[in-house]
């Protein structure tokens, strides 16, 4: 028997004239089964989506995907989607270095460069591409 999306994990965050938005937690599937299941994936849930829906997965082990529904059949109960993007976590901080680079806040707090214990080393960098070359210099610098 394929594996099927359980619809009381599909919740609808944003409804919309021409597609909704859906959050879909998965504590049973990883993203590779769902592809392996393809349109039956979703046979239990057809009836509500929609061409055009956007939905945003996290799977069994906590990876994080955006789909794009591209048509549904309520009569064959199918589903056709497409993996839209997937998305990768990475350490604020490895543990090697000894410096990271942070926001500094939402209303108009650029980035800074702080070291272990979170003091700030410098601050006021536009953006985050500045930051990382000051945090490249920064290291150079140390390493010498």
């Amino acid at each position: 028997m394929p594996i099927t999306a359980n619809p009381q994990h599909l919740s609808e965050w944003s409804a919309g004239k021409i597609r909704c938005r859906w959050d879909y937690d998965c504590p049973d599937h990883v993203l590779a089964e769902m592809i392996e299941a393809g349109e039956q994936y979703f046979s239990l849930a057809t009836h509500m989506l929609r061409a055009g829906d956007i939905i945003y997965v996290t799977d069994a082990a906590n990876g994080r995907a955006t789909l794009i529904v591209n048509w549904v059949d309520q009569t064959k109960r199918i589903a056709s989607w497409d993996v839209d993007a997937t998305y990768s976590e990475r350490p604020a901080k490895p543990a090697e270095q000894r410096y990271a680079i942070r926001w500094k806040g939402p209303r108009g707090g650029k980035f800074a460069i702080v070291d272990a214990d979170n003091k700030i080393i410098t601050r006021d960098l536009a953006t985050r591409d500045e930051a990382e070359r000051e945090l490249a210099v920064l290291m150079r610098s140390k390493a010498a």
